[in-house]
């Protein structure tokens, strides 16, 4: 899917009958792509400009799991056995199994040094290389930021168009510091998170 864009934010924001006419599409993308979008990387430890390689080095447990630090991994490049120095030991790809999560399960590894189900046990002595991030923006990514977008946009459009209360004849509200949008804000903001949630966790099912 292509990256968001501040039309999708107003045509988020209309559908609650919010006009953000006061604000320009380049000022609407550049809080998108400059504070936005890389709140969501840090978040999710992703790009959506292309994949990339990502090497990490684990310990060891002498058992047939391990989890990666990127719940996002898209593929395996290569795993080594660290021996010491620049001297690695290849572990086949075809042993292990990439679960849900970034969950490598070991099958049978077999090594140049012979056959295993386990990682052995060690510091640091297993090294991964694999491939995460996306050449486009999921459908759940973009909706996420979308939102976080037009959390950010009311922010600033209700500090200039009432600030923090409304009154009419008869009634009188504070909305407190986060102005008279704050209630749609903090759906806003909890219905992105709730979108992100996979790609921030390393929670997954029974294994």
């Amino acid at each position: 899917m292509a990256a968001p864009t501040a039309t999708d934010v107003r045509e988020f924001l209309e559908g609650y009958g919010i006009s953000t006419s006061i604000l320009s599409d380049t000022w609407i993308e550049n809080r998108m792509f400059n504070s936005i979008i890389p709140h969501v990387r840090n978040k999710t430890g992703l790009t959506f400009d292309g994949e990339q390689n990502v090497t990490e080095y684990l310990s060891g447990n002498g058992e047939s799991i391990l989890m990666l630090s990127s719940p996002n991994v898209t593929s395996i490049v290569s795993i080594d056995y660290v021996l010491g120095g620049d001297v690695y030991s290849n572990i086949s790809l075809a042993g292990v199994e990439l679960l849900e999560g970034g969950v490598l399960k070991a099958i049978s590894n077999v090594t140049e040094g012979g056959s295993s189900t386990l990682f052995r046990k060690g510091n640091r002595n297993v090294k991964i290389v694999y491939k995460t991030g996306y050449a486009d923006y999921p459908d759940d990514i973009k909706e996420a930021i979308v939102m976080l977008t037009c959390e950010f946009v009311l922010g600033f459009v209700g500090a200039r168009t009432g600030g923090g209360a409304l009154t009419v004849e008869g009634f009188s509200r504070n909305f407190g510091k986060r102005g008279k949008y704050q209630d749609i804000r903090n759906d806003l903001k909890r219905q992105a998170y709730s979108l992100l949630y996979k790609y921030m966790s390393n929670v997954v099912g029974s294994i």
